[in-house]
């Protein structure tokens, strides 16, 4: 097995690309539509695969804008498993073939929770500290953050002990958010200087990665970010399959299907506006 980057769409760079790999298949996920990759594969008889496929409503009008050239791009798809019905009949009304297009549901649902991750994130809430309420902002975005410590300051009004755990969801942000921080006032931790966070610590900064579900599990409540920004949401089951009760914001058509669910099941909640 070997891996490479993924090509810039550009027909000269594609051409260049399939030449050298010569790929038996092309499997997209959820909505990554590269009109020339998938037309370069299509030229060469080779299988394009849309699996977890995804379409929002949102979506579905911006490349309605450009109609003729997405049925064009379309053809090209040998099936789409999307998530959900909507999903299916969105990418339909766009040119897909029927016969082409079947549901499967969301792979976030086949989520895998190993059996030692509540160990684990009892040893977290022990040294982030046992009696002061665990609050879990993850994936935030640009726009959030300042939203989220302003929340923070009036949850400390009433809550003075509660530790902010602050999941940006680009690493690059790391010092940004730090930064930020700062500013604002807040005396902040960064995980990556482990994880002897001391009693008057406001916020504890997870700048390191692959750690999500260890610490949703140790908070008490969850905060799933791009959903105060019009991005679309991420995914709320990794707190939800943990027992974690999830808010979030009102921009969450990437997970229109999945937030409606879990908002009936009592699991989560969201904004009254």
């Amino acid at each position: 097995m070997r891996h490479a980057y993924f090509p810039y769409d550009l027909e000269f760079i594609v051409k260049r690309f399939l030449n050298h790999f010569q790929p038996r298949a092309l499997l997209l996920m959820e909505t990554e539509l590269w009109p020339n990759v998938m037309a370069g594969c299509g030229a060469r008889m080779v299988p394009v695969f849309l699996i977890n496929g995804r379409l929002s409503a949102v979506s579905a009008t911006r490349y309605g804008w450009i109609k003729p050239l997405v049925r064009q791009m379309l053809r090209s798809v040998t099936k789409a498993a999307m998530q959900t019905a909507a999903d299916g009949e969105r990418l339909i009304s766009l040119g897909a073939d029927p016969t082409r297009v079947v549901v499967t549901g969301s792979l976030k649902f086949d989520l895998h929770v190993p059996a030692s991750i509540y160990e684990e994130s009892a040893a977290i809430r022990r040294e982030l500290g046992q009696s002061r309420p665990l609050f879990m902002a993850g994936s935030t975005r640009p726009g959030e953050e300042e939203q989220l410590l302003d929340a923070l300051t009036r949850v400390k009004a009433k809550f003075p002990g509660v530790l902010l755990v602050l999941a940006p969801r680009h690493p690059e942000r790391f010092p940004l958010v730090t930064a930020l921080c700062e500013r604002r006032g807040f005396k902040l931790h960064p995980r990556s200087a482990g994880l002897n966070c001391a009693d008057d610590v406001d916020i504890f900064l997870l700048d390191t990665m692959g750690e999500m579900m260890r610490f949703y599990a140790a908070c008490d409540i969850a905060f799933v970010g791009g959903s105060l920004v019009p991005l679309g949401g991420h995914n709320v089951l990794e707190p939800a399959a943990l027992g974690v009760p999830v808010v979030v914001g009102p921009h969450m058509f990437n997970f229109l299907e999945i937030t409606q669910q879990l908002a009936a099941g009592g699991a989560l909640r969201l904004p009254t506006i």
